[in-house]
């Protein structure tokens, strides 16, 4: 933990932290709190999207998009950032600001939200009605379910699932344990800024390449991070191999940072993740991250999810121990 000058004590740190993933993991399974209580990822993602309207307009130069772009994750992370800091300052102070504090986090973290996930695939994956599986994984991908076979289903639920074990859950503790509650917003402005606007497709290469930039910086550690931790999930798993998930952490993909945990798991139990996909009369060539099965089934599905709950597990064990000894 870097020392700062404006961070509360760390037991109060510690206490946060702990109330908002019990927190986090109870309301999960009341899905009336998402429509009563705010995320910050969807009031950053609403400003986005509003922005993205007036900012990125087709008939600019790409350098002006660039800069429109650049200029909103800086606004956006400083914001955020700002008012976190003061939020930080006068939590020492204010009992409210405290608690304030702590409904922030809490709805910033995606632990329970994780839990669930792994609980709706685990149930969809062994019915036989395919529309099941597809209906279970299509809000957590943008890739067309619809026109997949259940293999490729099933591969992408996986992916979404270490995808939200890596971004969602190691990437958030870790900027948080690092610089506090300033730095968990920080990382929540910049991801969900490249995950609204930070597209490869023509409208947004430029304006959205800044926050795409900011997002493999900021998740260079945390991914390899999610990498060791899926390596020592291997322990706990029969028949994954902890070596070739490991090894993980030389992958070059152009998924970026994304591609390493995905990687891991899917060296890791023999699998093949990724690849070539079909979306619509359009054909995406993507390598393979894995060099195992593609028809991949439920008992695949069992053993990843297994697989990042171990992670996910230690990462929040290692983040209160963190805590415990700054």
């Amino acid at each position: 933990m870097i020392p700062l000058p404006f961070a509360p004590p760390r037991a109060e740190s510690l206490l946060l932290l702990a109330l908002a993933l019990i927190l986090n993991a109870f309301i999960a399974g009341f899905p009336a709190v998402d429509r009563w209580l705010m995320t910050p990822q969807g009031e950053i993602a609403a400003a986005v999207r509003w922005a993205d309207k007036r900012l990125n307009r087709i008939e600019r130069l790409d350098s002006v998009r660039l800069a429109r772009g650049a200029l909103l994750v800086l606004v956006l992370c400083g914001g955020m950032g700002l008012v976190a800091l003061v939020l930080t300052i006068a939590a020492v102070h204010l009992r409210v600001a405290w608690l304030l504090s702590l409904l922030l986090v809490t709805r910033t973290l995606v632990f329970g939200r994780l839990l669930v996930l792994m609980r709706g695939l685990l149930a969809a994956a062994p019915a036989a009605d395919e529309d099941v599986l597809r209906q279970a994984v299509a809000p957590l991908t943008h890739k067309p379910v619809w026109s997949m076979d259940r293999h490729a289903v099933l591969r992408a639920g996986m992916e979404a699932l270490v995808g939200r074990a890596s971004r969602g859950l190691v990437a958030p503790l870790f900027w948080f344990v690092l610089l506090d509650l300033p730095g968990l917003m920080i990382w929540v402005a910049v991801e969900t800024v490249a995950g609204t606007v930070g597209h490869t497709s023509p409208r947004y290469a430029a304006f959205g390449r800044p926050a795409r930039r900011a997002l493999l910086v900021m998740d260079w550690v945390p991914a390899r991070l999610t990498v060791l931790f899926l390596a020592a999930g291997c322990l706990f798993v029969p028949g994954s191999r902890p070596g070739t998930a490991l090894a993980a952490v030389r992958t070059r993909h152009i998924q970026g940072t994304a591609a390493l945990p995905v990687a891991a798991v899917a060296s890791a139990l023999n699998l093949a993740l990724a690849g070539p996909r079909k979306e619509g009369e359009m054909v995406v060539h993507e390598d393979w991250l894995g060099t195992g099965r593609a028809r991949v089934d439920a008992a695949d599905l069992r053993a990843v999810v297994a697989l990042t709950s171990a992670a996910a597990l230690l990462a929040v064990f290692l983040a209160l121990l963190a805590l415990v000894w700054a």
